[in-house]
């Protein structure tokens, strides 16, 4: 068992290094859900992205084609699942990186669509009872089946800025950037885990960037972690988080220290 096991949630746009920070975590088995998640390390020739490949110990992706029905593909995902979780028992595996759960909830909803469709007493598809319905699964599969986990978890998801309308209904209206999920789960979801962390890319000249994570909330972000890290981590990576973890110890911080977001 590693010194500290973390249960991540991480969000951000296109590019700005989800995968990238997931497969830096050792000995990875890596579930994938959205169409070409995993090209940004398996078809890059940078260093970097070839010691990143290293970490994998499998990678299986499980996306909707005409040529498998959607019912088996959620199948396959829960038996790989299992999988892995026995092959943490026995030391071969260390993280679950599940990319991501923004297509995961779009994927589900084809699945309802096609198998748990709910009709209204007025004949019309009932969406709302859908949306419940696709919130309680995802609840209950994210708490079962990925940070139940015996090892490190990382969650990647797009993020969205919500609308005017659920801003006013929401009670942290100041802090409009979310997690890209259908659904109520999007407000739910940090509390599954330890960090919830959004990512960005920062131009440093032409060609050369920087990955930082924002670890407590701010700048419209509903960051937090319970690991006691600052505010901003740059060059994020397992390696970056882990020796925030430890400096922080050495001076005293740690989970519950008062600049940690709560929840």
């Amino acid at each position: 068992m590693p010194e500290q096991v973390l249960k991540v949630l991480v969000s951000g746009g296109p590019g700005t290094g989800k995968t990238w920070f997931g497969c830096s975590f050792p000995k990875v088995a890596y579930v994938g859900t959205e169409p070409g998640g995993l090209d940004s390390v398996l078809q890059n020739s940078e260093p970097r992205a070839q010691e990143l490949v290293q970490h994998l110990v499998s990678y299986e992706t499980y996306i909707p084609t005409v040529l498998e029905d959607i019912k088996l593909t959620f199948q396959r995902l829960e038996q790989d699942l299992k999988l892995s979780y026995e092959q943490a028992r026995e030391g071969k595996v260390e993280t679950l990186v599940l990319d991501n759960i923004t297509f995961l909830s779009l994927n589900r909803w084809l699945y309802m669509e096609k198998y748990e469709r709910k009709i209204a007493a007025n004949g019309e598809v009932d969406s709302r009872g859908m949306y419940g319905a696709l919130a309680l699964w995802m609840y209950r599969f994210i708490l079962l089946n990925v940070v139940s986990f015996p090892g490190h978890v990382v969650i990647c998801a797009h993020e969205q800025l919500e609308s005017e309308e659920d801003q006013k209904s929401h009670l942290y209206a100041n802090l409009p950037i979310t997690p890209d999920l259908l659904g109520s789960m999007k407000y739910r979801v940090a509390g599954l885990v330890s960090a919830s962390l959004y990512l960005n890319r920062r131009t440093l000249s032409p060609g050369k960037w920087s990955f930082e994570a924002r670890c407590i909330e701010g700048a419209g972000k509903r960051a937090k972690n319970r690991y006691g890290l600052k505010e901003i981590v740059t060059d994020i990576s397992y390696d970056s988080i882990m020796t925030e973890i430890r400096n922080g110890r050495q001076v005293g911080a740690g989970p519950g220290t008062p600049t940690v977001s709560p929840g």
